[in-house]
């Protein structure tokens, strides 16, 4: 099950984040429960400081549980994700699932999003 908080003033199609998110965990084989949150830059500056110690916002975080159902947590700032929306949460659901910066995980991801463009994306244009 993906849940999706949107706590921000960002409009978001929430049809297309749902299937975004399932297909990625489809292709990575994942079953569980993942928590999509997307919240105003303020909020992103202060978790960032908290949780990474870095004194500024980001386009995302992700908490990796990997723990029975619950595979984790995604949380996007919108403002700051400057590479696109669905990037960003694409790489975020790949950091959940244990993925760690490296050519495969952009490999994945630019895979990923291409699939995307011609399997998803492109059926909200018909």
């Amino acid at each position: 099950m993906t849940e999706i908080n949107n706590l921000s003033r960002f409009s978001v199609d929430l049809d297309l984040l749902l299937r975004t998110v399932e297909f990625v965990l489809k292709e990575e084989g994942c079953k569980g429960n993942i928590s999509i949150a997307i919240i105003e830059k303020e909020e992103m500056h202060a978790l960032n400081k908290q949780c990474r110690g870095k004194d500024s916002a980001t386009d995302v975080l992700s908490f990796s549980y990997l723990d029975g159902e619950d595979l984790g947590e995604v949380i996007i700032c919108p403002e700051e994700a400057k590479m696109g929306f669905y990037r960003v949460l694409v790489h975020g659901v790949l950091h959940v699932l244990g993925y760690e910066h490296s050519p495969e995980m952009e490999e994945k991801q630019e895979r990923y999003l291409s699939l995307l463009d011609s399997k998803i994306f492109n059926k909200i244009k018909e």
